[in-house]
Parts: structure tokens; sequence; C-alpha cells
């Protein structure tokens, strides 16, 4: 079954190649957050802070960019 992402139809494999990497983006970007969120505070906030923080700050304008990286990496690979 193929899965379309803003359009673009994926085959399993790109699907999957693309939900990992869209998983490692977020994942790091809650890191980077956490880190910044508990530097400002002066204690480590945690990761449940931190990703709450996240989703409900930043996660939407970044979601569409870290969309189109991975995207591009995956048809990038259809080239080859």
């Amino acid at each position: 079954m193929n899965r379309y992402i803003n359009g673009i139809e994926l085959n399993e494999k790109e699907f999957a190649d693309f939900f990992r990497m869209y998983t490692d983006f977020t994942r790091k970007h809650i890191e980077d957050n956490k880190w910044y969120l508990s530097e400002k505070e002066g204690y480590d906030v945690g990761e449940n802070t931190a990703a709450f923080d996240y989703i409900k700050n930043h996660s939407e304008a970044e979601a569409n960019e870290i969309k189109q990286i991975c995207l591009e990496r995956i048809l990038a690979g259809r080239i080859r």
C-alpha cells in the first residue's frame, strides 16, 4: 500500500524511511528544546516538559520543514 506525503506517493520502503527520518529529526529537536529549557530554568525540565513545549510552541512550522527535508532525501534516492 502506497502512502502520500504532501501529495507525493511513497512506496512502503520509502514511507518507512521517511517515518524513521522524521522521527529522528523530531526527537533531536525535542532534545535540543530540553537542553534550552533546562538552561533557561536552571534545572533539568525532563523529556515530557520539553516534548509538550515543543509540540505547543514549535512543532507546526518545524514539522513542515522536517517533512520537506525528509521528502527531498527520499526523492534524491529515486534518482540514483
